[in-house]
Formats: structure tokens, sequence, C-alpha cells
């Protein structure tokens, strides 16, 4: 398996990778920036690299939360078969940012 943990892409991506393993599978975030904290999501079938260009400049007032979906971007594929469902990135989008003690948070979507 491709390891791309420290992977920054030519320098495209210079970002810090962060990583807290919630409900068996360990995600992967940005966090740059502080401030009130500005969460960024990418869809599917996409990654956190599709804001890159949006963290820096949003990281100079804010702190830019970035995840990666489990089996997305820098985040860990889990072992079981499919769990690819809506339910599981809800939860698992949870259990990162209340272990992160976010408030008075902005979303941004995608997809």
């Amino acid at each position: 398996m491709l390891d791309i943990q420290n992977e920054t892409f030519a320098g495209t991506f210079p970002f810090a990778p962060h990583y807290r393993a919630v409900n068996g599978v360990r995600l992967h975030f940005v966090d740059e920036g502080a401030g009130d904290p500005v969460v960024l999501l990418h869809g599917d079938p996409t990654w956190g690299y599709l804001y890159r260009n949006f963290i820096p400049a949003l990281a100079r007032g804010h702190r830019c939360i970035v995840p990666d979906h489990m089996g997305m971007g820098k985040s860990e594929t889990p072992a079981e078969p499919y769990p690819y469902r809506l339910s599981h990135h809800i939860a698992n989008l949870e259990a990162l940012l209340l272990s992160l003690d976010l408030g008075h948070i902005s979303l941004v979507l995608h997809d």
C-alpha cells in the first residue's frame, strides 16, 4: 500500500499531518491557524487536498480544520468490508470534532 502520510505533492499540500483514532479508524486532518474554527469538509470521493488554496488565507484569522473521511486522502482505510455509509462518516466526523473540543464552528461543505 502506498504511504502518503508525509507526502506534500510537490509542495502543493504543505500542511502538517495530524491524526486521531476515532471509531476504530485513524483519521487525518489539517489543523492550521488560530481563532474561531472553520471546518472544511470534502465530498465523496475527494479529500482535503480540495481546499489546499483556501487554507492559507483562512488560517490568517481562523483555525482551519480539514478532515479526510475514512479511506480517502491520508486517512486510514478500514479493514472491515465496505463501512462507507453516510452514518459511518457522520459518526466519525462527530467523534473527531468532539475530540478536538471545537465550539462556534463555521462549516464549509462540498458535494
